[in-house]
């Protein structure tokens, strides 16, 4: 379901041609559209060519091989939509390609942990059920990491005494240690920013959508949500998996600045669980 305004855009667009390609047949790989697969598509409008959204290459697209290898459709739907939609373009992958999925906690260290008073239990029990029982190809721990000829981080002078590498207090906290998250080093407010290796890390793991957890609702967790809109990841963040340092008012600005900028993302945590309805949390 689309959620954020952009999105709800992106799916009247997607309505618009449903009976422009509905039935249409890939001579390539003899794929017919039906609007069943539309809910999987993404349009971006481009002034040189297709913007590609992440999933894997329609086959039979090796006419087309100029392009980022990440999805492209046969040159047949994509002559036909440029025609008609006037430089909209409709990308989707494979009918059967699931969304692949990655967890992000955010500065769970020991020192940061300490500094947080409102539901700490709460956050600290969602993220150890979505570790253990959430649908995820990937488990990531980024928190602040400052080491001797590391990147330069503005961070690092403004917070002197966390982060710094090799100290227990810079360590995740024992509660989240043995749940199988790979530690990703996190050097600016976003776990995406000052040559952290966050994007490379899901790029070659083929993530499509990345949930976010921790802290700081209002700092870290926004600016960490900010990054992976703009790196075009289905974005999500788990309510019950985020808290602040600013206590309750802290959190719930955090909460409504992700509204203002991104949309309806702020989910609950049952969304990534099995068997269980998903739940938009609105503010």
């Amino acid at each position: 379901m689309w959620t954020s305004p952009r999105d709800r855009f992106l799916q009247a667009e997607i309505d618009s041609v449903d009976g422009l390609l509905n039935g249409l047949l890939c001579p390539n790989c003899s794929w017919r559209w039906s609007p069943a697969v539309a809910d999987t598509a993404i349009l971006y409008r481009s002034s040189d060519g297709p913007a590609l959204s992440r999933g894997r290459r329609h086959q039979g697209s090796a006419d087309i091989e100029e392009l980022p290898p990440s999805i492209a459709l046969c040159s047949t739907w994509l002559k036909k939509i440029d025609v008609e939609m006037k430089g909209l373009w409709l990308l989707l992958p494979l009918a059967d390609a699931a969304m692949r999925r990655a967890l992000v906690v955010v500065d769970m260290t020991v020192e940061q942990v300490a500094n947080i008073s409102y539901r700490k239990k709460e956050v600290i029990s969602t993220i150890r059920n979505l570790a253990q029982n959430g649908q995820f190809d990937a488990l990531i721990d980024s928190h602040l990491w400052f080491e001797k000829g590391g990147p330069p981080s503005s961070l690092a002078e403004m917070y002197p005494d966390i982060g710094r590498a090799g100290t227990l207090g810079a360590e995740l906290i024992p509660e989240l240690q043995g749940l199988g998250l790979e530690f990703v080093k996190k050097y600016q407010y976003s776990c995406f920013g000052g040559g952290a290796d966050l994007e490379r890390y899901l790029r070659e793991r083929k993530i499509d959508e990345v949930v976010i957890t921790g802290i700081n609702t209002d700092y870290c967790v926004l600016a960490t949500a900010l990054d992976s809109f703009y790196a075009l990841y289905q974005t999500r963040v788990v309510e019950s998996g985020v808290s602040s340092f600013n206590g309750r008012a802290g959190h719930l600005e955090g909460v409504r600045s992700i509204h203002r900028f991104l949309g309806d993302i702020v989910v609950g945590a049952e969304e990534f669980l099995p068997g269980k309805e998903a739940v938009t949390i609105q503010e």
